[in-house]
């Protein structure tokens, strides 16, 4: 896609909840959550958070990455790397640890 839809963020905004990024790096076969945004009224700088996050990984198939994440991507020079090993993605547990607990302390 060339432009992300941004319906989750007016949501997110209204509800007072906040974005929780959940990237897979297939290289290293994990699923983290490196954001949790608080969305703000600045959708551009917010969307440009977002895209950073993804661009930081290795995807299953960086053909098919975003134009915004695609641009980033390339820029760090993932270009022409490609995930290795099986398909399976471990959880890294410490960060979703991290997400549950700040989850539970903002109830």
């Amino acid at each position: 896609a060339k432009k992300w839809k941004t319906g989750f963020h007016h949501i997110a905004r209204q509800a007072g909840v906040p974005i929780v990024l959940a990237v897979a790096d297939y290289r290293k076969k994990q699923l983290t959550f490196p954001i949790i945004l608080e969305p703000t009224e600045d959708i551009e700088a917010d969307m440009q958070k977002l895209y950073e996050g993804f661009a930081e990984a290795i995807p299953r198939r960086p053909e098919r990455l975003s134009e915004p994440v695609k641009i980033l991507w390339e820029a760090k020079s993932h270009r022409g790397q490609k995930p290795s090993g099986p398909k399976a993605i471990e959880v890294n547990v410490t960060l979703a640890w991290r997400l549950t607990k700040r989850a539970s302390v903002a109830l």
